[in-house]
């Protein structure tokens, strides 16, 4: 290899060095400059649409992780929620249990039951509300399968 092309490759490479940092260089400042942009143009209009009159409810599954006052936290695949239960909300107990005739686990007629029946390690679901602040609010629960049948 000649010594111009010698030059000439170097001339390149240290080129190309610079090109890159300058490339990194500018996504970090526009990175800087402009945090959360599209996390902020998303948020809220789906916030906005999951707390009108046409989304009525939405459903979460979980193990209950905590119950502290009125909110529980579920948890469900490495995913945590925590859902204030509104005064009043309906709590049904749909525990499973063995059909006599064939052994097998059928889930059991729903019951009304308390928030205090609710305990940690249960296998529930809660109705709930987006708020137009984004809390959620849970007006209907059911018990599907109680910790002891961990």
């Amino acid at each position: 290899m000649s010594k111009n092309m010698q030059k000439a490759l170097i001339f390149l490479i240290i080129a190309g060095i610079i090109i890159f940092a300058l490339g990194v260089w500018l996504g970090i400042f526009y990175a800087y400059k402009n945090p959360g942009v599209k996390n902020a143009q998303t948020v809220q209009p789906t916030i906005n649409i999951l707390s009108s009159k046409i989304v009525q409810t939405a459903t979460a599954f979980g193990r209950v992780q905590k119950i502290d006052g009125n909110k529980i936290t579920l948890t469900s695949q490495g995913d945590t929620a925590t859902i204030s239960v509104k005064t009043g909300a309906q709590i049904f107990s749909a525990l499973a249990q063995k059909d006599p005739k064939s052994g097998n686990l059928v889930t059991g007629v729903p019951k009304p039951v308390s928030f205090a029946d609710i305990k940690v390690g249960d296998a529930i679901t809660i109705t709930f509300k987006i708020d137009a602040s984004g809390n959620l609010e849970g007006d209907q629960v059911f018990i599907f399968a109680s910790n002891s049948a961990q």
